[in-house]
């Protein structure tokens, strides 16, 4: 049975394709990936090619890699898949698959991958050392979420200074490090290897923080990839301010967006606040999965009361005692 048509979205015709290249697949498997991707095309949002390493986008690793392609491949700091036999050790990436190879468990892949080459399409081109860090936070909160779409083996993957669980439950880290966090002063770009536990001297926390504080840091000028600029987004509910220790001003945001929808200019224009404040709350609270696009509450217009019912109201208004109809033509 071949899988439904993933409907695009506005973002990911930013790209129309996307490429793989093998190795260490075995000629029977190899072919039956191929097999498989042919008859997925026009079902993925992107058309999906094989390649060579040289050229792809993503490296697909069997259980008999040539292991120079292999570690070339992760100098690059490229995603990669490894292709995994039941009971195998939990491989040090994000993306797997495993054998026999099945027609769904292939088209969440693709879709897991497609939202890779969206977020590093629509990433703003580095203009200078800020822009590049910049474009850097993006890559790691993507990588974040694919984690939570990927198979889970109860491990933790070193992120620099910081262990992540790999079902993107829980994060861990020194003290120093979670306040270095806290400031925006640590770059987080990729995944590293794959540990059983985080080292006894670093405390475990909710992955909630490490989401708020990459995305209140990653941009101060734009919306993180995935935002729809002129969209109007809410709060589906009040962060956890007792651990993320809220400011004033993000106090007053979440005030006003938890009620209501708002587009970026609204807040910015209507109420005062710095557009850099209003973009990093939507982008900490988006990160945090705790922002929603959602339609604008309808404005309210009282009808004009006139004849027959502006002297109905106003009668009763003086039998009441209430005085004129004020404001009532």
């Amino acid at each position: 049975m071949v899988p439904a048509l993933r409907q695009n979205t506005a973002n990911q015709k930013a790209r129309s394709h996307a490429s793989l290249a093998l190795c260490g697949l075995g000629e029977v498997d190899a072919a039956v990936m191929a097999s498989m991707i042919g008859l997925l095309q026009g079902r993925t949002a992107m058309q999906w090619t094989l390649t060579t390493p040289n050229l792809a986008d993503f490296l697909v690793v069997g259980p008999e890699p040539v292991q120079a392609v292999l570690t070339s491949w992760q100098a690059s700091g490229k995603p990669w898949v490894a292709v995994v036999r039941s009971g195998d050790a939990r491989p040090p990436t994000a993306h797997t698959l495993q054998l026999p190879m099945r027609m769904f468990p292939l088209l969440t892949l693709l879709e897991e991958l497609e939202d890779l080459v969206v977020v590093r399409t629509l990433a703003p081109a580095p203009v200078g050392d800020a822009q590049a860090v910049n474009s850097a936070n993006w890559q790691f909160p993507s990588l974040l979420h694919q984690a939570k779409l990927a198979t889970a083996y109860g491990s933790w993957r070193r992120a620099g200074q910081l262990y992540v669980r790999d079902d993107a439950s829980a994060f861990a880290c020194e003290q120093a490090d979670f306040e270095a966090l806290r400031r925006g002063e640590l770059s987080l770009t990729r995944f590293e290897q794959s540990l059983p536990e985080p080292p006894a001297n670093c405390a475990k926390r909710p992955i909630e923080e490490l989401m708020w504080f990459i995305g209140w840091w990653a941009d101060s000028q734009q919306l993180a990839p995935w935002l729809a600029a002129h969209a109007h987004h809410r709060l589906r509910q009040w962060p956890d301010f007792g651990n993320l220790q809220a400011s004033q001003i993000q106090l007053r945001l979440a005030s006003m967006v938890v009620a209501r929808a708002w587009t970026v200019d609204e807040l910015v224009d209507g109420h005062g606040f710095a557009r850099e404040q209003v973009t990093r709350f939507m982008n900490a609270a988006s990160l945090s999965g705790l922002l929603i696009e959602s339609v604008p509450a309808p404005k309210l217009i009282a009808p004009k009361a006139n004849g027959f019912l502006a002297r109905l109201v106003e009668n009763m208004r003086s039998r009441l005692g209430l005085g004129g109809v004020s404001g009532l033509a």
